[in-house]
């Protein structure tokens, strides 16, 4: 049967009368345009010798793959070229970038991860790209304008390295919806247009290798997903938008908790976590830092990171009364 195309699901939904409207879904097909791009050097990366690292580190201190750089040189000169947005965070950058465009253009902020799972590129192991889209209200100052809580986002999604290339969104005019690329064409075709993450879900992602780097309450939720519940199966492929994408499939729970050393963890909220908890929620689930909503927390700087734990709904309220408890 044939399916609709990115661009016929947005010309559908979009109010052409409002040029906001027209805006985000242009922003949205220029994202999905990058994700081509990206996904097309992924898979030529041994031939084209993108392999290894570029000698640089970014602002966290981490390796720069030289696939980081290709992938943020894609968000970046894209956005440059048609003017779309006003600003640019990227994991990739230490500072917002202004990249131009019109008046509307300035109430624009686009936040990314270009690459994230990026130590995976080497081994051939599903990565994928994130992003975040805010309209920056215009009566703020101008010192907090672009330190927006996740909650004030207005399209979310991120696209998907693996077998396939998937690109999933949301927008406040649609619900998650889901596309895989058909190379025969160049065009993301929809496949799923109301993707709903089941409640329960015997399944949970973490890295316990941290076990005894975490708090006691950290190690209480494990200790619980483990061995409290009816059932329990792992599930980590170190790739945090890998992990989050089967999870919001087939159910589960996504933890990048603090550690006793680093309680803020290392997720970053404005492009990693606010994006994928936007997106949870919009598909049911739920998504918290231990304790808060991570959709309420704002940040204190473009790159503040945050403990992070998403996934369904069930699962997570479970978590959160541990934690609640093991604070009193």
């Amino acid at each position: 049967m044939k399916t609709s195309t990115l661009s016929q699901f947005l010309s559908s939904v979009t109010d052409k009368s409002s040029p906001h409207c027209v805006r985000t879904s242009d922003i949205i097909m220029t994202i999905a345009l990058a994700g081509k791009m990206i996904s097309r050097q992924v898979r030529e990366v041994w031939l084209d010798g993108m392999v290894g690292e570029t000698g640089e580190t970014n602002v966290h201190g981490e390796q720069v793959k030289k696939l980081d750089e290709f992938a943020n040189e894609v968000f970046v000169e894209l956005f440059r070229r048609n003017g779309l947005v006003g600003t640019l965070i990227s994991e990739e950058m230490g500072e917002p970038v202004q990249v131009g465009g019109d008046e509307l253009a300035e109430e624009f902020l686009l936040t990314y991860d270009p690459l994230d799972g990026s130590s995976n590129i080497d081994v051939n192991v599903t990565i994928g790209s994130i992003f975040g889209l805010y309209r920056l209200p215009k009566d703020e100052p101008s010192a907090n304008l672009l330190l927006q809580p996740g909650k004030n986002l207005i399209a979310c999604g991120y696209a998907l390295y693996g077998p396939s290339t998937n690109f999933v969104f949301w927008s406040p005019n649609t619900s998650v919806c889901g596309f895989i690329a058909d190379m025969s064409i160049g065009e993301f075709r929809l496949t799923d247009e109301n993707i709903k993450i089941p409640d329960e879900s015997s399944i949970y992602s973490v890295n316990e290798a941290n076990y005894p780097n975490w708090d006691k309450a950290t190690q209480e939720v494990v200790d619980y997903l483990r061995v409290g519940r009816k059932e329990s199966s792992t599930r980590y492929i170190g790739s945090l938008v890998g992990d989050f994408h089967r999870n919001m499939l087939k159910g589960g729970v996504y933890l990048y908790p603090g550690t006793v050393a680093n309680p803020e963890g290392k997720i970053r909220l404005m492009y990693e976590a606010a994006p994928l908890a936007r997106l949870a929620v919009a598909a049911g689930g739920k998504a918290i830092d231990g304790q808060q909503d991570l959709l309420e927390i704002v940040p204190d700087s473009p790159h503040h990171t945050c403990p992070t734990i998403i996934g369904s709904s069930k699962v997570v309220d479970e978590i959160r009364e541990i934690y609640t408890k093991s604070k009193k």
